[in-house]
């Protein structure tokens, strides 16, 4: 389960990780119910960050376009760790 945010919306639905891409899959139940993809290639940097300030719960992907993706997840130690890992094996 995660949250993407969507200008101020947080998008409840879940989140992949495969070697070739992220994707967030929203509920269905959400205002916004399209599908996000980036392959890894697209991927710059992975953030640990906070939602709200204080929540230690948030993901920040960082695009190779400048642009920026947030996420909440309560793993998100494991999925940073995760991510970092793919990202590190394309660059060997």
């Amino acid at each position: 389960m995660a949250n993407r945010y969507v200008g101020t919306e947080a998008v409840g639905g879940r989140l992949f990780l495969t070697d070739q891409h992220v994707r967030f899959e929203p509920h269905s139940a959400n205002v916004q119910t399209s599908t996000w993809k980036a392959p890894l290639s697209d991927i710059r940097e992975v953030e640990a960050t906070r939602t709200f300030g204080f929540l230690p719960n948030g993901v920040v992907l960082k695009l190779t376009s400048g642009e920026a993706e947030q996420f909440a997840t309560w793993n998100r130690d494991a999925w940073c760790e995760a991510m970092r890992s793919f990202l590190d094996e394309r660059e060997e």
